[in-house]
Order: C-alpha cells, then structure tokens, then sequence
C-alpha cells in the first residue's frame, strides 16, 4: 500500500445512527477507558473527544493482524488510555471467510448483551484463533460468549439473527478501498483520513505526536548554504534528516533502477540494498518474493526517514511484500531493507524494482 498521505478528497464519515449508544467504561483487559459505538455502531475504545482515531480492519484468522495485535494492544495502553487516540474496530472476513462473518455477529451480540464486552471477547478470539485454530467457528465463539457473560447460548443465537455491524463495517471497506487485514487507517478530528503503511509500534506512535518541533539558535548570522542549514538543524535535533546531497552507498549491495537481484536471508538478519532513482522518477513500485519465508519491505531515504513499508503483496496470506510509493521529491537515493516477518525466516528471494 502506499504510504501515509492524506486523501485530496475526505473520505466520508460512515453513515450516523438514528442515536448513538451511551459511552461505558470498560477494563476487562486491565486498563479503564470508554467504550462507545461510532456513528455507523462501529466498535471504539477511548475517549469521543480524541483528536485521532485509529481505525483496523481486522480479521480474528488472519496471521498478519495476530501478529499485529501487540500492537494494537501497546497503542492501546500508550495513546487511548490516556486519552490522546481513539481505536476503531472493524470486522473485516479475509483469513477466516465466513466464519469470520458469523463470528464477527456473534462478538457484536455480546456488545449487545454487555455493552463494553467486545473488548475482552476480541481478546479472547485471537486466543481462539491462535491456540486452537482448528476450533475456531460460531460454536466455539458461541460458547466462549456464554461462558464470559453468563448467558445462555440461545440468547447469542438470537441475536445473531438481526445483528448487523459485520455489514455495516463490510460497507465501510468498500467505501474506503479495504481489501484486506489488517487494514489500517487515520481519522482526523476534522475528517481527513489516510492510508497507515507503516504499522510498527512507532509509526502508530507518529500520527499521535506529529512531527517533532525544533527549536533552534538564530542569535548567530544565519547560513544561506542550504546544505549547512540542514547539517545544523540535524545537530539540534539530533535526528536524521532526508537530503539531496549524494551520500557514499558503496558499503551496501545495490538495487539496480529499474531491476531486480536474487539475494539469501540468514537466521532473519535483514538485507539493506542501495537504491538511487533518476530525476524525474517520482513512484516506485518495489516487490519482494520468496518461497522460503515471509517476507517485510521497508523503503526509507538514506538518512533513515521511513518512506513505506508492507508486509504483504496481495492483502491474503502471503509470503511476498510489496511496496507502491511515492517518493519525497528531496531524496533521490534511497535504501530498501528485506527482512523476515518472522524472527528466524531464512532463504533465497527476488527483489525487484520499478517506476509505477
């Protein structure tokens, strides 16, 4: 997917409620924040008033949004809690198919039952669906419902049959472009929305606390070399910063422009690959394939800005990654990391490299 920009055009807000549910106060996971419906009854953690909202469309099957979940759960802790985020919830069947579907019916029913449970049953599906993926199905879910609330089987069953937010979040996907999991997304306060590419901890972390504000000394006689001015701001910020100026790649292996290299991962150490595009070349297209590992792309500039990063080719369970970027128009070299999504995934893959 493309990297974090923001839509030219909003994205619509989904369709409101006739009324939206009251807020309740949930801490079955530990933690005491609010629980509310969104305007279409989307599930949301946090507090109504947050500036963000993080949106993730998710299915309990898929091993990319269970190896996602920590992070969810550690955006959770650090940013809703305390009130600077909200987290939005949104069935999405891809892994799981139908099953998903009618599981997903069965977690709003609880809501239903016990407004503020949803929380701790999508906990509880992710263990389901890791631990015991061959028990995962409505039954299972039924019974872990029950189990949770105290309530009889039958009470979930009929309310499956009118619960309707698994369809709502569906239409929702279709309205943005959500066609696979995880999916992941940023609401504004005032609408604007946007594609998150990079889903570790701290790209989450960035679209919470913006860019960093750098304060720096102008009692001295400004420098009108743009080249100093850059040096000196990335001294006072202590932080890399892009830049034009050709940097010395010869201590990496080098991603020919356009091209491709056949490279071996070993006991899960990433590859760092040189990349310098042409002028004029504003979009790259770059992929990574193997049959031997799962396979994570990262494309950052030389100075360790993350441009882009995808951990899957065709939104299904994969193991190529692919990424669809456009580039910063001050950078022209570049460096791509191939790495495993697992700790230990070793072997041979493809990488290749071209303009869109």
């Amino acid at each position: 997917p493309a990297p974090l920009i923001p839509s030219p055009t909003p994205i619509p807000s989904p369709t409101p409620l006739a009324s939206m549910d009251r807020p309740v106060v949930s801490s079955a996971l530990g933690y005491e924040t609010v629980s509310f419906r969104g305007p279409d009854g989307a599930f949301t953690l946090g507090d109504p008033d947050a500036p963000v909202t993080l949106i993730v469309f998710a299915d309990w099957a898929c091993p990319h949004c269970q190896n996602f979940e920590p992070t969810v759960q550690q955006f959770i802790t650090e940013f809703v809690v305390t009130g600077r985020a909200n987290l939005e919830h949104r069935t999405l069947a891809t892994a799981g198919g139908q099953t998903t579907v009618a599981v997903g019916k069965v977690a709003a029913c609880a809501e239903e039952l016990s407004p503020g449970s949803f929380w701790e049953v999508s906990r509880q599906l992710y263990d389901l669906a890791i631990n015991h993926r061959d028990t995962y199905s409505v039954a299972a879910a039924t019974g872990l419902v029950a189990e949770l609330l105290g309530v009889e089987p039958g009470a979930i069953q009929e309310c499956t049959a009118r619960a309707g937010q698994v369809e709502a979040d569906q239409r929702y996907a279709n309205e943005v472009g959500a066609n696979g999991t995880p999916y992941v997304m940023i609401r504004y306060a005032d609408g604007r929305t946007a594609l998150v590419s990079d889903r570790t901890f701290e790209g989450l972390s960035t679209l919470v606390t913006g860019p960093m504000i750098i304060e720096v000394d102008v009692t001295e006689e400004p420098s009108h070399d743009p080249v100093a001015v850059a040096n000196a701001i990335a001294t006072v910020a202590a932080i890399p910063l892009p830049t034009s100026v050709p940097v010395d790649l010869s201590g990496y292996p080098a991603l020919t422009f356009p091209g491709s290299v056949v490279g071996t991962l070993r006991s899960g150490e990433p590859i760092t690959y040189a990349l310098t595009v042409p002028e004029g070349v504003s979009s790259v297209v770059i992929t990574a394939a193997s049959d031997d590992f799962d396979t994570t792309l990262k494309l950052t500039t030389v100075g360790g800005v993350s441009v882009a990063a995808n951990d899957d080719d065709d939104f299904a369970v994969s193991t190529n990654s692919r990424i669809d970027s456009n580039l910063p128009r001050s950078s022209r070299q570049f460096l791509v990391v191939v790495a495993s999504f697992g700790d230990s995934g070793s072997g041979e893959f493809t990488l290749n490299v071209r303009q869109r």
